[in-house]
């Protein structure tokens, strides 16, 4: 994927997560209104969104999203994009950092250093 490629990118998004973009996404940077890119040899390789929740006190992070092209699985880009965004949400003055993910993936936040804790509860309409 040519990182001006946004076709890709969007339906790589809607394929990946059933997310429909609600405006042009428009890729010139790898950090886009907290949409951050894994780009190699200028192609987009892994993709996930950060988004910084202000509480009371502190703040959350929440990562979403995460997508990696098939064709680069088992390459870690995915592992240093998730690393890399529990960082930035440090950096940011999240005193933690969260996401929801399938029961099937455990074993990948956990090798990202992430632990299980809780429980997770959806309504959906």
């Amino acid at each position: 994927m040519e990182l001006n490629d946004i076709p890709f990118y969007r339906n790589l998004l809607q394929d990946t997560n059933r997310y429909v973009p609600d405006k042009q996404i428009n890729i010139t940077t790898l950090d886009l209104d907290g949409i951050y890119m894994k780009v190699i040899d200028g192609r987009i390789v892994s993709t996930a969104k950060l988004f910084i929740e202000k509480k009371l006190y502190q703040s959350v992070g929440h990562i979403e999203d995460v997508i990696t092209v098939n064709s680069e699985r088992g390459n870690g880009y995915g592992k240093d994009l998730v690393k890399t965004l529990i960082s930035i949400g440090i950096e940011k003055g999240c005193y933690k950092v969260v996401l929801y993910c399938k029961d099937e993936l455990e074993h990948f936040y956990s090798s990202c250093g992430m632990e299980k804790s809780g429980m997770f509860f959806t309504y959906r309409s």
